[in-house]
């Protein structure tokens, strides 16, 4: 029986039936009441006092780089989704690309710190799969002086000494797509604890206009819709119940691979959980097959997977310009070995069993 990469969890069509007529009927679609209920559950629930809702993380990340001054050069992994880079050249910055930790997959503390110079404005530490970066990234940013801004795409769910990751750094950006722990459809939002800059972040998401129809900067629309702040306040209802099913399949995936030579998996720091928006595995050479071989037969068998993330970022066609000349050995290492396995909530011991059959199949 095939096996897909994921299946959204979507609250009761019902609910969100009755939510999208209660739109309908204020003529209300956009700027309403929906946005600022989302935001404020949000802020209850992450405990940060400022929650910006927007259209997409990507976005919320281009309006932090903006603003927070990163048009210089700024520090960050190359192992991330491509938005992280991408947000940041549109902003005007320069990347700096450095190595990752080979057992968490996140930005190596020792790397970032070598990578400060004075012509450094800004930092950026990415949650990857929703494994929080280490803290000392942290204090590398206060010593230096500049902002750091987290992409917290996977990091719904995620934390630290019981607490979310939602006041780390200077600010973050979470994504609230299809494929996440928290849904609207597309989305995302932006949280920090400085009151003056999610002010200013409002007026980025509002073209640039404070409301007096003058333009202070040149910004965007990227406000959420209506509809689909209704369908992220119902998501939010579940998020606790959503997380540990994930959760559940996750322990059942450890359980099962840890026999398997060849096999190994995400490190997640002592005192933290991840919200495992991927549950990824990293085949070494013990195992006698590639991770594209692996991924192939796993295809033939009707498991769908995904080589998140390969090629890393610094070997797009897109930064070849920066004439790139440093040496990233993990992350170039890393990317030909991660393969993500199918995670969503309903999977059963069923499917698990199915996937890790699968795996074993195709040692070499």
């Amino acid at each position: 029986m095939p096996v897909p990469y994921a299946r959204p969890a979507l609250p009761d069509a019902d609910l969100i039936a009755d939510d999208v007529r209660e739109i309908v009927a204020s003529r209300w679609l956009t700027k309403g009441p929906f946005v600022g209920r989302y935001e404020e559950a949000l802020s209850k629930r992450l405990a940060v006092p400022n929650v910006v809702a927007t259209s997409s993380c990507t976005v919320g990340l281009a309006y932090l780089y903006r603003t927070l001054g990163f048009q210089g050069e700024v520090i960050l992994p190359s192992f991330t989704f491509l938005a992280t880079a991408t947000a940041l050249s549109w902003a005007g910055g320069t990347p700096v690309f450095v190595d990752i930790d080979p057992d968490t997959l996140t930005v190596d503390p020792e790397a970032v710190a070598a990578a400060v110079t004075p012509r450094t404005t800004g930092i950026i530490g990415v949650h990857v799969f929703g494994v929080a970066v280490d803290p000392s990234v942290d204090e590398i940013a206060v010593n230096a002086g500049v902002p750091l801004v987290f992409d917290a795409a996977h990091g719904v769910g995620s934390s630290c000494g019981g607490k979310s990751l939602a006041m780390r750094g200077t600010a973050s950006a979470f994504s609230t797509t299809p494929t996440k722990t928290l849904i609207t459809g597309e989305g995302g939002f932006v949280t920090t604890g400085d009151d003056e800059l999610a002010a200013r972040i409002r007026i980025l998401n509002e073209y640039g206009n404070d409301g007096s129809y003058d333009t202070i900067t040149p910004g965007l629309n990227g406000r959420m819709p209506e509809t689909s702040a209704a369908i992220g306040i119902r998501s939010l209802e579940m998020l606790d119940d959503v997380l540990e099913a994930r959760w559940t399949v996750v322990d059942g995936y450890r359980e099962r691979l840890s026999d398997l030579e060849g096999i190994r998996t995400q490190t997640v720091p002592e005192g933290c959980r991840a919200s495992y928006k991927d549950f990824t595995i990293i085949v070494e050479d013990a195992f006698g097959t590639s991770r594209d071989d692996l991924a192939s037969g796993l295809s033939e068998l009707g498991i769908d997977t995904r080589p998140y993330f390969s090629p890393a970022v610094h070997r797009h066609r897109a930064y070849q310009d920066l004439g790139f000349v440093g040496s990233l050995p993990v992350t170039e290492d890393i990317e030909h070995r991660v393969l993500s396995l199918p995670l969503w909530v309903g999977m059963g011991d069923a499917e698990i069993d199915e996937v890790v059959a699968g795996i074993a199949s195709l040692r070499g």
